[in-house]
């Protein structure tokens, strides 16, 4: 055990020096949508963090996406987790609730689709504050879905607040984003785990992260609350096929028993240590695909 443990810890001190850019392909973390689920990726950027690991590209599709321009940016594990703990909730919990029982006026649901636009933007707007993705560590990609011409849409420049309002705009939560005259919703319609986004943008190795592992979508009532949860569920599972085929290595943070709008506080941490546990057992994982890659 001893014998390999060294062995261990040397490998990491060679994936170490690899990712700061002594020889190492470019590489990229790609993390997925999820709803409140998205806790599960800062467990996975404590675990980089405590391993010295820091990508070459970063991207997500989703609350992945937000999740994605925090790191970008350049913050730590514990003030994203923080800001997830209590806005994360305030936002996707009180926006499916706000939502769902409302009655079925359609004046009434409109009103309350724009009250959780106001808020998601209030939010975004106190935590980014004027960022930029030109204020980026590292370069920075998330994924939304144009349906105006029914195609993804890539933000990676220009205000990081508008492309993760864009990210985030669920059908059926938030207002449509406009952005340049194209309706934009949430990226998790077309491309959930954007993988080949970071391929296109340069990115040799790919490491994907899954925050829906292991849900499986079930509507237990014609409700309105079921009925959405479902189909948001199985479009975001189905949508994240290609990127888990298109990963060299999945990171996949078991989500069977939490929802992706309901949740607490402590809900949060205890994905966020799901999160980080997953990726620790991956860790000599990530450490063999940089050896392989770089031999």
């Amino acid at each position: 055990m001893e014998h390999n443990e060294h062995d261990f810890q040397e490998w990491k001190k060679m994936i170490t020096s690899r990712i700061r850019g002594i020889y190492q392909p470019p590489w990229a973390v790609v993390f997925s949508g999820g709803g409140l689920r998205a806790a599960a990726h800062i467990g996975v950027i404590k675990a980089f963090e405590e391993n010295d690991i820091f990508p070459d590209m970063i991207g997500g599709a989703s609350t992945g996406g937000l999740i994605a321009a925090a790191y970008a940016l350049g913050m730590k594990s514990e003030e994203i987790l923080h800001f997830f703990a209590v806005q994360g909730v305030r936002l996707l919990g009180a926006a499916d609730e706000r939502i769902n029982t409302e009655k079925s006026c359609a004046e009434e649901r409109a009103n309350a689709l724009i009250q959780n636009g106001q808020t998601l933007q209030s939010i975004l707007d106190e935590f980014f504050d004027q960022a930029d993705f030109s204020q980026t560590k590292v370069p920075c990609h998330i994924v939304a879905t144009d349906l105006t011409h029914g195609a993804e849409i890539v933000f990676s420049q220009g205000s990081i607040v508008n492309a993760c309002r864009a990210a985030m705009s669920m059908p059926g939560l938030f207002l449509p984003y406009i952005h340049e005259q194209s309706i934009v919703v949430d990226g998790f319609v077309i491309n959930n785990l954007p993988v080949s986004v970071l391929r296109e943008k340069g990115a040799e190795i790919v490491i994907g992260v899954n925050a829906q592992a292991g849900k499986k979508a079930r509507a237990k009532s014609p409700h309105i609350s079921d009925v959405l949860n479902a189909t948001v569920e199985i479009l975001s599972e189905f949508c994240m096929q290609k990127g888990l085929e298109e990963s060299d290595l999945v990171i996949e943070p078991k989500m069977d028993a939490y929802a992706m709008f309901s949740g607490d506080e402590s809900d949060i941490k205890t994905m966020y240590e799901i999160g980080y546990e997953a990726a620790m057992e991956k860790m000599e994982e990530i450490v063999a695909i940089f050896v392989r890659n770089s031999s």
